[in-house]
């Protein structure tokens, strides 16, 4: 039986100045909670950074470092902590690349080291006051799911990046911790996640649970990998986990569940067909964005720049085609994809191009649509719609042609404006 919440502080939104620490803490069941939400490390950090690290010269730290970024759970009968942070996750990625290294018979050097910053990381385990920090130890019982499972209400909570990187315009990788803690339990879910374009894409997670009253934190890690060609065409990576405890007699699937959020395959996404199977999405959430047919055959001089050119504006971007030139944004997670403009542009090569409907390369993935799911927008509202949106100066006559008594506009902003008031707005 979980125990009742014994004491609750809260300092929260604190700031003792502009870019000051965010610091967040609270007590319950014998447990104390601590985050520390920093920004990205200064250059003179990231020095003290690479220093105890001991990097050698011309190797750097992820371009978003957030050094400062900390979770700390303590038991405050024992003193015992829970330690997760940026610099001890860099730390588990030089001894994992240094190792490498040593075993392929080289050494790490600005030339040679691991631009894609996977570690080892699991958290630390500090038994006591100024103990020496041992490794968390596995439980045989595994998660207990049921627990996890039940309704309760968060009382406490946190979310921090402690790394971040674009690896050149060559994929991603964000290594993150969450933690949630409710009137019976905490848990708290510690990720990486890596995706080097057309290569491969792994994820490392490490899960802790305790229930109040119970004499030990579980923990559960599962690393998956998959290469490029793999998650393409499945939407799932293959391969067993690797270190799992006993929660390996759960069936993949369960196990899975906190994987397929990145990456399962554009789930929702309409129905394929034999002569266009392929949709691109969002590379951050994963929402269907447009299919290849919409790619506009721009010559092989613009097939070699950075980003798509689709043929036409698309329902998802209704918002942002009201105006002559603006910025596209994913229709779920408001991640940056692209840029609209109806008077067109440049491309490579010399060709122009009008309208210009440019989306970045490294905004998005293609993901075969064979796998069906949930709607990944909404409950129950589905992916955005692939239709078409008609330009400005369309639907300002359409809505003259419905018999809209408003007046002329005097620009093309105004006319998308004008026709979106008469609902000419395209297809619905």
């Amino acid at each position: 039986m979980a125990t009742p919440v014994t004491k609750v502080t809260h300092v929260g939104g604190a700031r003792a100045g502009a870019g000051s620490p965010t610091v967040s803490e609270e007590t319950i069941g014998g447990w104390s909670f601590r985050s520390v939400s920093a920004p990205i490390a200064s250059s003179a950090r990231i020095e003290e950074v690479e220093a105890a690290l001991s990097l050698p010269h011309g190797v750097p730290v992820p371009e978003a470092c957030f050094a400062d970024n900390s979770l700390t759970i303590r038991h405050d009968a024992s003193g015992t902590e829970l330690r997760i942070n940026a610099v001890d996750a860099l730390r588990s990625w030089h001894s994992r690349q240094s190792r490498i290294a040593a075993d392929a018979g080289g050494v790490v050097c600005a030339t040679s080291f691991d631009w894609a910053y996977e570690n080892e990381y699991d958290g630390l385990l500090v038994r006591g006051p100024g103990a020496e920090a041992v490794p968390m130890e596995d439980s045989p019982r595994g998660l207990p799911m049921e627990l996890l499972r039940l309704r309760e209400d968060i009382v406490w909570s946190c979310h921090l990046s402690l790394y971040e990187d674009d690896l050149h315009d060559m994929g991603v990788v964000e290594c993150t911790v969450k933690a949630r803690v409710m009137a019976s339990c905490f848990f708290v879910l510690l990720e990486t996640f890596v995706r080097i374009d057309g290569e491969r894409t792994a994820l490392r997670q490490a899960r802790f649970c305790h229930e109040f009253g119970s004499t030990s934190v579980l923990r559960d890690v599962e690393v998956r990998s998959a290469s490029a060609q793999e998650v393409v065409g499945s939407g799932r990576p293959t391969g067993a986990p690797l270190g799992m405890t006993a929660a390996a007699g759960v069936p993949p699937v369960a196990l899975a569940a906190g994987v397929s959020c990145r990456m399962a395959a554009l789930d929702g996404a309409p129905a394929p067909t034999e002569t266009d199977p392929i949709v691109y999405g969002c590379s951050r959430c994963r929402t269907p964005l447009f299919r290849h047919k919409h790619i506009m055959d721009t010559g092989s001089a613009a097939s070699q720049s950075n980003s798509f050119f689709l043929s036409e504006a698309l329902k998802w971007m209704e918002e942002a085609s009201k105006d002559t030139e603006s910025k596209l944004y994913c229709p779920s997670c408001n991640a940056r994809v692209g840029a609209l403009n109806w008077v067109g542009v440049q491309i490579p090569g010399g060709d122009w191009v009008s309208p210009a409907i440019i989306i970045h390369k490294k905004a998005v993935d293609p993901r075969s649509t064979s796998i069906t799911g949930p709607p990944v927008v909404g409950a129950s509202a589905g992916p955005p719609r692939l239709e078409a949106v008609a330009k400005p100066e369309a639907r300002d006559s359409a809505a003259v042609a419905a018999g809209s008594s408003a007046a002329a506009p005097a620009s093309a902003g105004a006319a998308a404006a004008s026709a979106g008031g008469a609902g000419g707005v395209g297809p619905a």
